[in-house]
């Protein structure tokens, strides 16, 4: 289980309002593994249903999708070898999404990820923003070189 303190202790360190870019930010060089932890169980929870457990693009949802997933494993190779951690906290967030990109089947999880029971008042935007960092966080760490097809 996520534990509400932690979220909020990550939020007010990463700082801002979700959902804004940040690609332009620099790549956190160390990342509490409590922060992968708590960004795979989240994975887990809301992802895998449609990513597979291991971010393949091979969830259990699949068939009743018209578009396939995308193999979370493969987004650094597809940006030439750099993980986009703004661009990719943007698109789960995605509630700034401009309509211009084309459809989304993907729910939009920055308003998901609010506490139904918000336990700290005021903070419900750092805890959504920590929740899509730590989510983040962990799919950094799926990441492997692009394979051969």
């Amino acid at each position: 289980m996520l534990r509400p303190v932690l979220v909020v202790v990550f939020a007010l360190l990463v700082g801002g309002p979700p959902g804004l870019a940040r690609a332009d930010e620099a790549p956190r060089e160390s990342v509490h593994p409590s922060f992968v932890e708590a960004g795979q169980a989240l994975f887990r929870q809301h992802c895998a249903v449609c990513h597979g457990m291991e971010g393949r693009g091979d969830g259990v949802a699949v068939s009743a999708l018209k578009t396939p997933p995308s193999d979370l494993r493969k987004i650094a190779a597809r940006r030439g070898g750099t993980f986009p951690a703004g661009e990719v906290a943007t698109w789960i967030d995605g509630r700034f999404e401009s309509p211009a990109h084309g459809s989304r089947e993907m729910p939009i999880w920055g308003n998901a990820l609010r506490d139904t029971e918000p336990r700290a008042p005021g903070l419900e935007q750092e805890v959504v923003r920590g929740k899509i960092d730590m989510l983040v966080d962990y799919l950094r760490t799926l990441q492997v070189e692009d394979e051969a097809p």
